[in-house]
């Protein structure tokens, strides 16, 4: 791919969470991104809610649809391109899945796709944790099942 048209597509990344997660998916899921309405919509409603448009959002689809794909690893990566200051608590029903899920942005901050689009962000390295670490500017991303304790 030509230098020229690699900066294209990270511009359009930046700016649109649906073309951010056609282009990461395949590093995060393994599959190749299949496009559906769905997808759309939900990243619509989450850019709103990341311009601050909607304050309250939930998400009520059937299991299996990528709600967490997009609205926890996506959405949480995604943002702190935006906003390396940002600070995200995950909770999840098992501390396991919530975990997992913060790593799954944590691997999708740190690959080179994701560079390419946010060249600014960077993890500091004293986060080696899978479900609580911190960017250098700032930010924090911290995962807790529904037992767990958050405070702060």
């Amino acid at each position: 791919m030509e230098e020229r048209e690699r900066r294209q597509k990270g511009r359009t990344a930046e700016a649109s969470l649906i073309e951010f997660v056609r282009r990461g998916w395949r590093s995060i899921e393994g599959d190749p991104y299949v496009d559906n309405w769905h997808l759309r919509v939900i990243t619509e409603y989450l850019e709103a809610v990341s311009d601050g448009e909607i304050r309250r959002l939930i998400i009520n689809i059937p299991p299996r649809y990528s709600k967490t794909e997009l609205a926890v690893v996506n959405f949480i990566a995604w943002s702190l391109g935006h906003f390396p200051d940002a600070e995200f608590i995950h909770t999840s029903y098992s501390s396991t899945l919530a975990v997992n899920n913060a790593f799954m942005a944590k691997l999708l901050v740190e690959s080179d796709e994701y560079r390419e689009i946010f060249p600014g962000l960077n993890i500091r390295h004293d986060s080696k944790s899978k479900g609580d670490w911190r960017t250098q500017q700032g930010g924090v991303v911290y995962a807790q099942g529904s037992g767990g304790t958050i405070t702060g």
